[in-house]
């Protein structure tokens, strides 16, 4: 299962994403689509955990933005197909 409950991300010229809230479900398969800038690529790199929220929490798996470890990120990769 993939969550983000309540993220937000920002950069130096404004938001990447604000308040994301939405589940996916082990075996589905979902597509992100938008526009240049609507915030796709922050979204995976936030799943993935090569960034982490400035507010809110994402899970993958049995891993949580908020309590990872840096150690335990590559086993996170390993476990998701993406």
């Amino acid at each position: 299962m993939i969550q983000m409950e309540n993220v937000t991300y920002s950069y130096e010229k404004g938001y990447g994403i604000k308040n994301v809230n939405f589940t996916i479900d082990d075996s589905e398969f979902t597509f992100l689509i938008g526009p240049t800038g609507s915030g796709k690529t922050t979204i995976m790199k936030l799943i993935y955990m090569a960034m982490f929220p400035q507010s809110g929490v994402v899970t993958t798996g049995k891993f949580r933005s908020d309590k990872i470890k840096k150690r335990k990120i590559p086993f996170l990769r390993r476990k998701i197909g993406m």
